[in-house]
């Protein structure tokens, strides 16, 4: 067990940001000047806009998509399944950074209550990682696509959008 002396000595040589004692997690003076700081404000305000403006661009995105008929039908599958996972993502850091700035705007009284465990920040893990993984494995369909339309010509194109539903529901089952 650690005496009082030596954990402040291993506290102040390490400059945590954040000081546990007693199953609480404490913010420290420079974390809290942080979260006052204006800057910091504006610059958490700007990154909270930054996702409600690509998600507008998104839904434009889909509808081009859409739009375009030089697109093959299976690949138009594939792209707007890329897109719905970049969705999740944005949705997911929007509500990583609103809570962030509640937190600079209402609970700065509250030293030992601005942290957050990781188990509360489970659902924001899980959907970034989950949107990450999915449109990196969206991008293997594609290539899989690709070959089926190469290596199987005739065929490939009698199916429409077959084949890419078949990849996106593979996708988003792993």
């Amino acid at each position: 067990m650690a005496t009082p002396s030596s954990t402040n000595s291993d506290i102040s040589t390490t400059q945590m940001a954040i000081i546990s004692s007693v199953n609480r997690t404490c913010a420290s003076e420079s974390l809290l000047e942080l979260y006052r700081s204006y800057k910091y404000i504006l610059s958490t305000s700007f990154n909270i806009i930054i996702p409600i403006i690509s998600l507008f661009f998104l839904v434009y995105a889909i509808k081009q998509l859409c739009a375009q008929s030089i697109i093959q039908y299976s690949t138009r599958v594939l792209l707007i399944t890329t897109i719905l996972f970049a969705v999740c993502h944005q949705i997911a850091y929007f509500c990583f950074k609103a809570d962030l700035l509640y937190t600079m705007l209402f609970k700065l009284d509250q030293p030992c209550n601005l942290q957050h465990s990781s188990y509360d920040c489970r659902f924001i893990t899980i959907a970034t990682t989950t949107s990450n993984c999915g449109m990196a494995l969206v991008q293997l369909a594609m290539s899989i696509d690709r070959v089926f339309a190469l290596k199987f010509n005739r065929v490939y194109y009698k199916l429409k959008s077959i084949p890419g539903i078949t990849l996106a529901l593979i996708t988003a089952v792993i």
